[in-house]
C-alpha cells in the first residue's frame, strides 16, 4: 500500500470528503495494518489542533489595531471604572490586600499569559 494514498484517505474521511467507498478503503488498510490507525488518530490530533489554533495564529498577524481608536477608549475607560486606578508602587500592606490591587495583579498575569501563548503558536507554526 502506498503511504501517499494513506494519508489522502485518510485526510479526506478526516475532512468528511471520503465517499463510503473511501471511508471502507481505509478502515480495510487500518484493519489490515494495526500501526496505521496510531497514525490515523494522530493526524486527526494534528487536525484537531489546527483548527483550534490558526484563527489564533492570524488574530496574532493582523497588521491593523483590532480595536478602532474610539472603542480603545471606550475600553480603557471601562477598565478604569470597574478596576480602579492602577496600585502605585510600594503601596501599604491594608492596600495590597485590596481587591483593586488583586485585580490588576490578575489582569497583569493574564496579559503575561497572552503573550507566552503568542510566542508558543508562532514556534509551532514556524516549523
Amino acid at each position: 500500500m502506498n503511504a501517499d494514498r494513506f494519508f489522502d484517505l485518510a485526510m479526506r474521511v478526516i475532512a468528511r470528503q471520503a465517499t463510503k467507498s473511501e471511508r471502507a478503503e481505509l478502515d480495510a488498510l487500518v484493519a489490515e495494518q494495526p500501526e496505521l490507525k496510531a497514525e490515523f488518530e494522530r493526524l486527526q490530533a494534528d487536525v484537531r489542533l489546527a483548527r483550534e489554533v490558526l484563527p489564533l495564529v492570524g488574530a496574532t498577524q493582523a497588521t491593523t489595531p483590532g480595536l478602532p481608536g474610539y472603542a480603545r477608549g471606550r475600553l480603557h475607560t471601562k477598565v478604569l471604572k470597574t478596576f480602579g486606578p492602577p496600585p502605585v508602587h510600594g503601596e501599604t500592606t491594608k492596600e495590597a490586600a485590596s481587591g483593586t490591587f488583586c485585580r490588576w495583579r490578575w489582569m497583569r498575569n493574564l496579559a503575561a499569559t497572552l503573550e507566552q501563548a503568542k510566542s508558543f503558536i508562532k514556534q509551532r507554526t514556524s516549523r
